[in-house]
């Protein structure tokens, strides 16, 4: 019932370990639930990408412009992320999770670059947003999932005037990644998709970004923040208490402490997170 983002001919055995790795976390924060008030979750329901990522963000009320804070934002809508081991097949997955499959849960593998972890959790939004209802993937899915993705993170009435301002050179996307947080690359293809730019334009521009090696490592001219979730850990925290041992918590959980210290790794404690809620 996952529906990855992967390369093509996705190993089995790899399906099968993420799916334990995530379904186990699940399960921790699942029977933790019962104990502690959990974020209900707020999702728009509709099957047009661009008309879904307009609800979403109006739903956020975080106007038009770049959003800073997308995981801890996301997780406010009550969508579970889940950290998933380092991996070269995967980048995420979105699954609808529960009993009743009425938990929107996001797996995201989180040793990405800041814009490419960006560019993946609001494409699994979109699944969860477009595809309740189905266990698949397809390519007219994941193109979908594409659509609501740039509109959700590069508005179109707000990035357009920014993609006109200046001819689209490698220093102007440098600029506008900077500001919208996204790789230079998703840049020119939304100008490309908007009419900015031609298909020829932005083959050019793709090519140069071909030619330096940075169609899979775009160099990072700022800091693009790679933000941890948080929601899982707080709830371990307020029900066991900010004192508690994770050996105590993990025998309490019974699992191993290893792999509790390696799960909890994967967020964002109290003190560093931002904006908590």
């Amino acid at each position: 019932t996952l529906l990855f983002r992967a390369k093509a001919g996705l190993g089995r055995r790899f399906v099968s370990q993420a799916h334990a790795h995530a379904q186990i976390v699940f399960e921790l924060g699942w029977k933790i639930a019962a104990s502690v008030t959990i974020i209900p979750v707020r999702l728009p329901v509709s099957d047009d990408p661009i008309d879904a990522a307009r609800k979403l963000r109006t739903l956020m009320n975080i106007g038009e412009g770049p959003i800073t804070e997308l995981t801890r934002s996301i997780e406010r809508l009550g969508v579970w992320l889940i950290p998933l081991p380092p991996s070269n097949e995967c980048d995420a997955f979105a699954v609808w999770a529960g009993p009743d499959r009425s938990v929107p849960v996001i797996g995201i593998v989180n040793d990405r670059s800041g814009d490419r972890m960006r560019m993946n959790i609001a494409h699994e939004l979109g699944h969860l947003v477009l595809h309740r209802d189905f266990v698949c993937s397809s390519r007219l899915l994941e193109d979908q999932a594409y659509v609501f993705a740039a509109e959700f993170l590069m508005p179109a009435s707000a990035i357009a005037e920014d993609l006109r301002q200046e001819k689209l050179s490698l220093f102007r996307l440098a600029q506008l990644k900077n500001k919208w947080l996204v790789s230079m690359q998703a840049l020119a293809r939304r100008a490309r998709e908007l009419q900015i730019i031609t298909e020829r334009q932005y083959r050019y521009l793709m090519q140069q970004i071909s030619m330096r090696g940075w169609r899979t490592a775009e160099p990072q001219f700022a800091e693009i923040r790679v933000e941890k979730p948080r929601a899982i850990r707080k709830m371990i925290e307020v029900a066991f208490g900010d004192n508690a041992k994770p050996e105590s918590i993990a025998e309490e959980l019974n699992v191993a402490p290893e792999f509790f210290n390696e799960v909890m790794s994967g967020f964002t404690g109290a003190a560093s997170s931002q904006a908590d809620a």
